[in-house]
């Protein structure tokens, strides 16, 4: 019974997201940073991984450019306090990676600028994954 409510509380909240993109116009950022991390290292590393943490910082260069810093922080903290059942590890990374964005997003010119400088934050180990974060050291307070 507990894994049939989260599979719908997690559906529900997923819900949610989307419709918050649709309604803000970041839906087409979304789906650009969602196909470009897929794209990059593959779906077995979209939760967690290295697409997990490209999505990421795609993502928040993207809103960074298009509602300013402070709004995309924003953006940041309700996505990850809207998500169902999120570890501590995996808040952690999201924060990481969305600074890392929000930083790239302030000087990239191009989307193409964007992707190249999140790959270098990947490829040079500042971004995160969850393997980086996964012990009990790290809080996602430590990126607010």
């Amino acid at each position: 019974m507990k894994l049939e409510l989260d599979e719908k509380l997690g559906e529900l909240f997923r819900g949610v997201k989307a419709a918050g993109a649709e309604v803000t116009g970041l839906a087409p950022n979304k789906e650009f940073a969602t196909n470009i991390g897929v794209e990059t290292y593959g779906k077995e590393t979209q939760l967690g991984g290295k697409a997990d943490a490209l999505r990421h910082i795609t993502f928040s260069a993207l809103a960074t450019q298009q509602y300013g810093e402070g709004t995309a922080k924003v953006i940041s903290k309700l996505n990850e306090n809207i998500t169902w059942n999120q570890s501590d590890a995996e808040k952690a990374m999201d924060y990481s990676n969305d600074a890392i964005g929000r930083r790239i997003g302030k000087t990239a010119k191009t989307r193409e600028e964007i992707v190249s400088e999140a790959k270098k934050a990947i490829e040079s180990g500042e971004a995160k994954t969850i393997k980086d974060i996964s012990g009990p050291y790290y809080s996602y307070r430590d990126w607010e």
